[in-house]
């Protein structure tokens, strides 16, 4: 049976709040909170439990999941969107295991918007790239707007945080090439091997940090000379399928 909450003031609520607002909370607890029916249903494999709004029939759930049923003013409370429909879950954040194998990875480099990193993590699983390295200043890729953005891919990749010396160093010793996005780079055709890579996006708008430049092979993307250049995610997205192809 499920548990029902008619309170605004209830322990559970006050968590799942915390859940929505706060990094370091999810980074304790190590659980983050989504929101939607459609979400919820495709990360039901990563849930701790499920809340609905009363009225709506509910879900198959998994024998581990919980549930709970919430009256409308305390949905609304938790919930981080205007429009909610009502749905929502606490969903684990999946555990990196062991050290980064070798493999195709997408290093971001000081992304802040939200909506850029979700987006590129989308195109990264969309397009077959197993690992995600977040160098420092990135957006948290576990918070609400980010994982609108990415439709959940953050929970299907293998996600990690560090900083570039540690990536370097793991590259030399895997022998896995590094390269970046920069507008002064050759053309992604260019670059023939299909051997596992390190592609680094740097910020909105400086680009990636002379530290990572510095290292690595800059690619670019032939453009319109009257174009400037491209948003990270598109640019981020276009390098992703070359560089894989």
């Amino acid at each position: 049976m499920p548990s029902s909450i008619q309170s605004l003031t209830h322990p559970f609520v006050k968590h799942l709040v915390r859940l929505r607002k706060e990094a370091s909370y999810r980074q304790e607890t190590g659980l983050v909170w989504v929101e939607g029916k459609k979400m919820v249903q495709e990360l039901l494999p990563f849930c701790a439990s499920v809340i609905r709004r009363e009225g709506l029939e509910p879900l198959p759930l998994p024998s581990a999941c919980q549930e709970w049923v919430m009256a409308k003013r305390v949905m609304e409370k938790i919930s981080g969107v205007v429009t909610a429909d009502g749905w929502g879950a606490e969903v684990h954040i999946p555990l990196c295991p062991g050290r980064m194998p070798p493999a195709f990875v997408l290093a971001i480099d000081g992304v802040q918007d939200p909506g850029n990193v979700g987006a590129l993590l989308r195109s990264a699983l969309a397009l077959g790239w197993q690992e995600v390295y977040l160098l420092p200043g990135c957006a948290d890729p576990f918070q609400e707007k980010t994982i609108r953005s990415a439709k959940g891919a953050q929970f299907r990749l293998s996600v990690r945080k560090g900083g570039f010396e540690a990536l370097r160093k793991w590259s030399q010793t895997e022998k896995i090439p590094l390269f970046v996005a920069d507008l002064q780079g050759v053309a992604p055709e260019s670059i023939r091997s299909k051997e596992p890579k390190v592609l680094v996006v740097g910020n909105e708008g400086r680009g990636a940090s002379l530290e990572v430049k510095g290292a690595c092979q800059a690619v670019s993307i032939p453009m319109d000379p009257e174009m400037e250049s491209l948003n990270v995610a598109a640019a981020g997205a276009i390098l992703l399928y070359l560089l894989k192809e």
